[in-house]
């Protein structure tokens, strides 16, 4: 098994997908090992696409919708609703050596501004060209991951970068809900509203025009994943045609303190029937 501790030693940042932390979890923690474990993965990949699966009883009761309210709906992690506005997202601009806006970054995981912003910085970021395989060992917890071979990007220069932590049906969001920021969780259609009315995104857009989009966004184009899918294609049907990128597995950025150098990779995945799906990611054309 891969060392845990691996990609911390390397400057390695992995970012875990959504993983319930129920009991049947803990047990599938404890039996997936890539030898025998597949199928127990893809049940956790099934399961991490966040609140808006969660099963509840009907009721005639009126449900609760917290947040300052507005045209944007989201859900937390156990499926409360919000309604919030545009003025109430949370994001983090990410721009590269010389200054330039080259991306937008939604934080909702600690250290997450210093880490990616140090990422974007970094002037000689190989992710403009290439990317690089990650081979995840098939634990759901405490993941071990070896970093393998650079490979040609499905782009062939600088995309427009999106970060985000996501699952297989959702992007999480940090959003000013009026009683603190709190994590919440959108569909890839509210995300891509979110984009086209952010000013942060509207600049780094005029700052890449003609070019594709990479969505760092783990698990968003799984197999079978929606969260990417439906971004991209909302921003596509409002004229925003730019080919999008998303991984199939989790997106791992790697780059050191100090170091003028950042990479970024992907790791392979498995999808609902347990088979290997190879790293890589799923391109949406206009």
């Amino acid at each position: 098994m891969a060392d845990p501790n691996a990609l911390t030693a390397l400057g390695v940042e992995p970012r875990p997908g959504q993983v319930s932390s129920t009991a049947a979890m803990t047990e599938a923690a404890r039996a997936v090992r890539r030898t025998a474990g597949n199928a127990a993965m893809a049940k956790v990949l099934h399961r991490g696409g966040g609140a808006p699966h969660v099963q509840r009883m009907p009721s005639r009761e009126r449900r609760p919708v917290y947040g300052r309210g507005g045209p944007l709906h989201a859900v937390d992690s156990d499926g409360n609703e919000y309604r919030f506005d545009h003025a109430d997202v949370r994001a983090k601009a990410l721009r590269d050596a010389s200054g330039m806006l080259i991306g937008i970054s939604f934080p909702t995981q600690r250290g997450d501004i210093e880490k990616v912003t140090a990422w974007a910085k970094a002037p000689n970021r190989t992710s403009d060209r290439e990317f690089y395989t990650v081979n995840h060992d098939g634990v759901v917890h405490d993941a071990g991951f070896s970093v393998g071979e650079a490979h040609p990007a499905p782009w062939d220069r600088r995309p427009l970068y999106v970060h985000a932590h996501a699952g297989i049906h959702t992007f999480r969001i940090p959003v000013d809900t009026g009683d603190g920021v709190r994590v919440l969780l959108v569909d890839g259609e509210t995300f891509a509203k979110i984009l086209r009315h952010h000013p942060g995104f509207r600049e780094a857009s005029a700052n890449t025009p003609g070019r594709h989009g990479l969505l760092m966004a783990c698990s968003a184009g799984h197999p079978d994943a929606t969260a990417a899918l439906d971004m991209a294609a909302s921003m596509h049907r409002k004229g925003w045609n730019r080919t999008w990128h998303a991984p199939t597995g989790f997106g791992v950025r790697m780059h050191q303190d100090g170091s003028d150098t950042s990479r970024y990779g992907v790791t392979q995945s498995w999808d609902f029937q347990g088979n290997e799906v190879s790293p890589g990611f799923v391109s949406y054309v206009p």
